[in-house]
Parts: C-alpha cells; structure tokens; sequence
C-alpha cells in the first residue's frame, strides 16, 4: 500500500507549485534548497517530485562525517543519476550539522563538475537554522540556485468538522525582477523610502512563489527602511502574512495590529484584511473577545469603504459572526452572517454566476443554516442548507471533481441531514457519504478522513 499523502500547510502548497512548475520546465541542471521544521511536508514533496518525474529519484541521507564522501561519490564519481537527487539531512543534530556544512563547502568547490553529471535537480533538504550555514559555506552554489523553499507546518485542525473559509483577497501579481531592479537603484540613490516600497514588493512576490523565509527577510528590512506611516504599514502588513506563512501566528497578530496601527482609520482595503487575519489568529489562539474586536474593525473599515470593498465586509462580518458564534452570542452572530449573505447575494447579481461568487454565497449560507440550527430554528437552517446544496451541485457541474467542490458539498449535504425531519434525513446522509468517498479517494488526507468519519457517524444516526 502506498504511504498516506501529507495534509500540507498553505505554504507548503505554495511550495510544492514552485517545484513542480520548475521541474516540468526546466531545461538544465537545478540547484534548490528545502527549509523546514516539519519533516511530513518534506516528505510529501519528495514523494510528489518522484511521482511526477519520468526518471527515478534517487534519495541520500546525511547523518555524519562519513556520509560526506558516499554522497560526493554518488554524485560526482559513481554511476551518473538518471533523475533528480534529494539530499535530506537527518539525524543528531551536532553531527548532522556539521556534515551538511563540510558538504556545502565540497560542493561548492566541485561545482562545474556538478552542474556537468546533474541530469535534473539535486534538492537539499534540512531545518530551517541551517539556511545560514547553507549560504555561508557554498556561498557559489548559493548565487546560481533556482529555488529556495521554507514551508511551513499544517496549522492544527480542531476535531470538529468546521465549515470552508472564505478565500481570501488575491493580491495583485508581483513581478519579482522589477521589485529586484527598483531595489537596486533605491539603494544606489540612497533612497530610504524608495528602498523599503520595493522590498515590500519583493516580500510579497517571494511569498507568492512559496518561499516565505526569503518574503520576511526582505519585510523585515522593509520595515527598518520605512518612515512612519502607509510605507511602514505596507512593509509591516507583508511581515506578518509571510510569519503567517511559517506558522508564527504570535509574531504575524503583533505585526498586523502594528500595521493597522500604523494607518490609523486609513489603510484601504489592505486594512480591512489586516484586520480580518488579526482576527482569525486571535481566535485561534483561544483570545475570543479580542479576535471580536479585531472582526468588528475590520467591519468598521469595510464600511467606510463603501460598494467597492462590498466582498471585503461581507467576510469580516462572516469573521465577526463566527467568533460571536463561539461565544455563545447567537442573535449577534444571526445579524451578522444574515448581513454578509445579503452582501453575497447583492455581488451575484453585480458579477454573474462566477464560481468565486457563488462559493461564497454558498460559505454564507452554510454560516446562516449553522447558527440558525442553534437557535433551535431548524426550518430556517434546512432552508439555507438547501440553497447552499444546489450552488454546490452547481458548481460541481461546473468544476468537476476537485476537492474543494467535493468537500464544500459533502458538507451541505451533512448539515441538511443534521436539520432534516427524521423521515428525510437518510438521503442527504447517504449522498454525504458516498462524496466523501469520492474526496477520501481523489485526495486520501488527514482533513478527509475527518469528513468520511463525520460522514459515517451521520448516516448511523439517520438510520
């Protein structure tokens, strides 16, 4: 049987997409390094690599001294690679350590007869401390390497089953290399302000490739350039998404609330989703009455913005209702996620049957069934499930399988079946367990495993 696949982290999503369009594309020998303090997301992106290339990958593991030389044979004087190479580091970490430096500085010394064997990539993979010692000891290599990737852990899933979140604002695209070209000549001008807009440009788009170590470097710089103000706020505001990215949600909350600060009651729509992360840390972090405060100012913002950020406060009153919801304030939560369906509803009629603005009309209603269901109004809920159902159904046909179409629609039909008069329950709870199948099938993960045993439990209780 074939191991299980690994649930990545959003970064490691973004991760495995720059290797893989790299490694399908690429037309000579590449070089690139994988950060991490999560083994499993290595592992999966191993296995992903290896299921992709025609050729076998070929791991070597480094654990001492006297792996050194086995690995500097196997790839510099041993049988030439057919494929890619993975170089994972392992072990104690004293030893471990020291090896992959003495590696780097023989690798960096051998590197024209490297790139020459090379016959696709050689990936090297370790913590993320070690990315220092890695750019210090092979400081040759570092300069022609075709990517750098840091992804971070999956957060933790609470056991229960949680409705899908709403997608978050697309940034616009970032063009790394003029980001790189305005850097350059912000610094040979001396310019402080100049330099810390483009390294925020430049954190933004190397969080876009999926290497969000190299986005808070520059961030962090960018901050240290910038003036008071929306500069500030700006280099500020992409710190934090790129700690979100490496899962350092205490780091990523402070700097949010900096960058709000920052802006006062300015800052655009950027502010709003400030807000809306900040809050959705909070509440992961168990801080409900606070992560409320950060969900109603960023509905506050939103407001203030008017018809052009009308998607924008639909989701921060879904923010607002849902931490209300947790808190036991359900008329609150009630109003809220009734407002932001009306919004959805509202953007529909603007935009058309796009598949972005019906899945969001479809989170919306599932918020309105779930806080209808306990308010003990079961009508209402069933009403919203089903509508929910049919947008789901819809955007199936249109999709396919995909697993976001086949989870959100196992879901609606479990939560219709929650709030189905008893004689009715069994349909939908068997139409629920069969798409979980489909999804468990499609892409076997922790997350749909949960939802094929919520599945299960709920047709038991139908029956």
């Amino acid at each position: 049987m074939p191991p299980r696949p690994t649930e990545l982290s959003a970064s490691g999503e973004a991760a495995w997409q720059s290797l893989h369009q790299h490694a399908e594309w690429a037309k000579d020998p590449w070089l690139a390094w994988v950060f991490t303090d999560h083994p499993p997301t290595a592992t999966e992106l191993r296995r992903r690599l290896e299921r992709q290339s025609m050729a076998p990958l070929r791991l070597l593991e480094l654990r001492a001294a006297e792996d050194v030389e086995r690995i500097l044979k196997a790839l510099l004087s041993g049988p030439r690679p057919e494929g890619h190479v993975w170089v994972r580091a392992a072990g104690a970490e004293d030893a471990a350590r020291a090896a992959w430096v003495n590696l780097h500085l023989r690798l960096n010394e051998r590197r024209e007869p490297l790139r020459q064997r090379l016959p696709g990539g050689l990936v090297l993979q370790a913590p993320r401390s070690w990315k220092a010692a890695a750019r210090e000891a092979a400081p040759d290599l570092w300069s022609v390497r075709s990517l750098v990737l840091e992804p971070g852990a999956p957060q933790p899933t609470p056991a229960r089953l949680v409705e899908g979140p709403r997608s978050e604002r697309v940034p616009e695209p970032v063009d790394a290399e003029l980001a790189e070209t305005g850097l350059g000549k912000a610094l040979r001008a001396g310019d402080r302000v100049a330099e810390a807009m483009a390294r925020t440009r430049l954190a933004q788009a190397r969080l876009a490739e999926g290497r969000p170590g190299d986005a808070r470097e520059q961030a962090v710089l960018a901050v240290e350039a910038a003036p008071q103000g929306e500069v500030k706020a700006q280099a500020l505001g992409a710190l934090a998404d790129a700690e979100r990215d490496l899962e350092d949600a205490a780091a990523a909350e402070t700097h949010y609330a900096q960058a709000l600060e920052q802006v006062g009651e300015g800052g655009g729509r950027d502010a709003v989703w400030w807000g809306i992360k900040r809050a959705g840390l909070l509440e992961q972090a168990g801080l409900l009455e606070d992560a409320l405060g950060a969900a109603r100012d960023a509905v506050g913002r939103a407001r203030g913005l008017g018809e052009a950020a009308a998607r924008d406060l639909s989701v921060a009153l879904n923010t607002a209702g849902h931490v209300m919801r947790l808190r036991g304030r359900l008329e609150e939560a009630h109003a809220a996620d009734v407002e932001s369906l009306a919004l959805c509803r509202a953007l529909r009629s603007q935009l058309g049957e796009q598949p972005q603005v019906l899945r969001d009309l479809s989170v919306s209603l599932d918020n309105v069934g779930g806080v209808s269901r306990d308010l003990g109004r079961l009508e209402e809920a069933q009403a919203s499930y089903e509508e929910s159902l049919r947008l789901r159904r819809a955007l199936r046909t249109v999709l396919g399988e995909q697993p976001q179409v086949l989870r959100d629609l196992a879901v609606s039909l479990g939560r219709l079946s929650q709030v189905s008069p008893a004689s009715e329950a069994q349909v939908p709870a068997h139409e629920c367990l069969a798409t979980a199948e489909a999804l468990h099938h499609l892409a076997p993960t922790p997350g749909s495993e949960r939802l094929l045993a919520w599945a299960r439990s709920l047709l038991s209780d139908s029956e």
